[in-house]
């Protein structure tokens, strides 16, 4: 059976909203706000009809940012509930068939809709500071791209505040495509990338509402981390966002508790990975061992038989080799139960090509 991480993710709203400014996208905010509720009931429907009539990618993601932060509005109910979010969930049909969200939904539809646009675009965790005050709350927010610069948006503050345990709808222009630099004055994400600086702050300056202390000789590369983030798997992305927060420095139990329950979905999704390699090498010598108990090998091509084995064997190391470079932080007994399994395995398939080929040489000789 398959173990799932949980994490706790709140919604933190501006406790009071922002006057607007005369925007340079009326014209997309006038015509993506006349979209009838019957066409926009899936991400299929919205995001065919923001890439027919917007053509430009900021006219795009406007559009994205605008419609979200207009037609949805922040569960309340979710907050009060303590709401607890499995990882996976989909939080984007949810929040188009319901017109309701916490900041996960908000983020996650937002991104949604702006990679169906051709915009590259990311989800961030983090936490945030309102005039002066930290909330130690999960929030989640996204990054874009945007003729080569990189942007934030959180859509979730766009929809309004909460007063009481009151929604209220009030559109703020504000968190539409905010430089990071200004950003990080309310927005603390977990990871130091999403900062987009090369002198990131702790949270303890963002907390205090300190400068980042320059220092000449470290300097953070978030131009190459970003290139090799994109290009990992979600496992991959988990771990560096785990070592990325413990170099840069954990100050505060509310990080500590997030990076340990980080660390606790890495092994999680590490173990499920090894899993199924081994499951696959496990399935491939099942099939062998029955055709051969069935006296049934010359049913199989010898390519086919060799193909089998030999697959097998390759599951079972690369199993064994996963294995064997994680370092474990919990379960080490069931850990090392698991990597003996997988080496009797091994030298189970390996045993069974010593048997194949012996199996082929017979056969010749006759």
């Amino acid at each position: 059976m398959r173990a799932f991480f949980y994490f706790i993710l709140f919604l933190t709203l501006p406790f009071t909203g922002a006057a607007q400014a005369t925007s340079p996208f009326a014209h997309v905010d006038q015509k993506i706000l006349q979209l009838p509720a019957q066409q926009s009931q899936s991400v299929e429907q919205l995001s065919t009809y923001i890439n027919q009539q917007f053509k430009t990618p900021q006219e795009r993601v406007r559009a994205a940012y605008v419609w979200l932060a207009n037609n949805v509005a922040y569960d309340v109910a979710a907050l009060n509930m303590n709401f607890t979010i499995k990882k996976g969930h989909n939080f984007v049909e949810q929040t188009l068939k319901t017109r309701k969200a916490i900041c996960q939904g908000y983020a996650e539809t937002f991104q949604e809709l702006c990679q169906r646009a051709g915009v590259k675009t990311f989800f961030v965790g983090g936490y945030t500071k309102q005039l002066g005050r930290v909330e130690y709350i999960p929030h989640a927010w996204c990054a874009a791209q945007l003729d080569g610069q990189w942007y934030l948006f959180d859509p979730t503050w766009g929809a309004g505040y909460v007063e009481g345990n009151t929604f209220v709808k009030k559109y703020n222009e504000q968190f539409f495509m905010v430089a990071p630099a200004m950003m990080i004055k309310s927005h603390y994400p977990f990871d130091p990338l999403w900062q987009f600086s090369t002198l990131p702050i702790t949270s303890k300056q963002f907390n205090e509402g300190l400068p980042a202390a320059p220092n000449l000789k470290i300097r953070f590369h978030y131009t190459d981390t970003l290139k090799a983030y994109d290009a990992q798997d979600e496992n991959q992305r988990l771990a560096g966002t785990a070592r990325r927060m413990q170099a840069h420095g954990v100050d505060h139990a509310f990080l500590a508790n997030y990076l340990q329950h980080l660390n606790q979905g890495v092994e999680i999704d590490r173990y499920n990975a090894i899993t199924d390699t081994y499951n696959r090498g496990i399935d491939l010598l099942n099939q062998f061992t029955y055709y051969k108990n069935k006296k049934q090998l010359s049913q199989k091509s010898e390519a086919e038989l060799r193909k089998m084995l030999s697959t097998s064997v390759t599951n079972l190391q690369e199993a064994k080799k996963q294995m064997a470079s994680t370092h474990w932080q919990k379960g080490q007994q069931e850990m090392a139960a698991f990597a003996r399994n997988i080496e009797l395995a091994l030298n189970q398939a390996l045993s069974q090509e010593v048997y194949l080929d012996r199996y082929f040489q017979s056969a010749n000789i006759k």
